[in-house]
This record gives C-alpha cells, sequence and structure tokens, in this order.
C-alpha cells in the first residue's frame, strides 16, 4: 500500500518534505495514542509498548485523498476508485481499534502479565 499510494504523494512533495511529514505524523500519532491510552484506560496500558504505523499511513492517505481523489485503480479486471480503497483502510482501522479495546480491556488479551 505505501508503494501504490506513498510514491504519488513522494513525488509531489518532494523526498526531503515527504520523509519530515512522515516522521512528523510518526510523532504526533504516538503522542495521541499515548495521551489517549493514559486518559482512557490507564491501568490497562501502562505498560503497553506504543509501535506501528498506522497514524503515519493515515497522515499521507489523507493527502493523497485530497491531491488525488479522482484516481482509478485496476485490480483483476475491476476499477476501484481511490478513495474506496482508502475507505476500506479505515473501516478495517475502526474495527480492528475496537475489537482490540474490548479485546484488551475484557478479555486480558495482549497483557504480558
Amino acid at each position: 500500500m505505501l508503494y501504490l499510494f506513498g510514491r504519488d504523494v513522494e513525488r509531489a512533495m518532494g523526498k526531503l518534505e515527504y520523509a519530515l511529514f512522515y516522521i512528523g505524523a510518526c510523532f504526533a500519532s504516538s503522542a495521541a495514542h499515548v495521551g489517549h491510552g493514559a486518559c482512557a484506560f490507564p491501568s490497562q496500558f501502562a505498560d503497553q509498548p506504543v509501535v506501528g504505523a498506522s497514524g503515519p499511513w493515515l497522515g499521507w492517505w489523507r493527502i493523497y485523498a485530497v491531491r488525488y481523489h479522482r484516481r482509478i485503480f485496476r485490480f483483476l479486471g475491476l476499477e476501484v476508485p481511490a478513495l474506496i480503497i482508502i475507505l476500506g483502510w479505515l473501516i478495517l482501522q475502526l474495527i480492528f481499534g475496537v475489537v482490540g479495546l474490548y479485546a484488551t480491556a475484557s478479555w486480558g488479551w495482549g497483557s504480558n502479565r
């Protein structure tokens, strides 16, 4: 996905600006995750690491959705608009996030104890 979508954003922004944007999106999403986790579930997430690339992906997908919203991808003979692919990714992230919160908080999944 990064190859399909990220290369167009990198071409539009330039290599240095793209790298700085990606790193900035990493820090911003990590700070938001830590802040939300500390406020909402302090005891469950006190010792959980914050690792992942969903925040930076969301950052450059926002740029892609604004700049290339009319792009069409062809997969196995189907024409799929870029916005549908991005919307599908966002819905999957929401589902996985909600399931992850309930699984960790209710069933103890993901705990190291």
